[in-house]
């Protein structure tokens, strides 16, 4: 992973969660495959919270996940009561990343860190297409300057 985890202060979102029977293997512990739940119900709850619209905008812009990534750190069981922290980390001309990490609800433990990217791509040319401003003007007020906005550098 391209970045350190951070402390739970840095995050300015979370959502609870109880772990399921469902989500448990034979071992007894949440099985991997979860955590891209976890941290994609996380993902969209945070920009449920900021009132973006993800599904039918009017300017055409979608977004693809294009990496997943998770750092299992230790394991969780079934009936564990934890916190998703999401936030905004990083924004290019038409990449958008995002941080995530799982830990105890009422502790400092870290159990899980991932990153989620996006691309930004126009609906009707299947094209990658730019961020809309407002968007990463939301998530920088949101964020401050915990979220990187990378230069957009032309191709000569």
């Amino acid at each position: 992973m391209q970045r350190s985890e951070m402390a739970k202060t840095d995050f300015t979102f979370s959502i609870p969660l109880r772990v399921r029977w469902a989500e448990v293997d034979a071992q007894g512990v949440v099985f991997n495959a979860n955590y891209v739940n976890y941290f994609s119900l996380a993902l969209w709850e945070y920009m449920r919270a900021l009132r973006v619209r993800l599904v039918d905008r009017e300017d055409h812009i979608d977004f693809h996940t294009v990496k997943i990534s998770a750092e299992l750190k230790a394991p969780l069981h079934f009936d564990d009561d934890v916190e998703i922290f999401a936030r905004a980390s990083w924004t290019g001309r038409t990449s958008l990343a995002f941080a995530l990490e799982i830990y105890p609800r009422d502790g400092e433990t870290l159990l899980s860190s991932g990153e989620i990217v996006w691309v930004s791509f126009d609906r009707t040319t299947y094209r990658p297409a730019p961020i809309p401003q407002a968007l990463v003007d939301l998530l920088r007020g949101r964020e401050g300057e915990r979220m990187r906005v990378k230069p957009f550098l032309p191709k000569d």
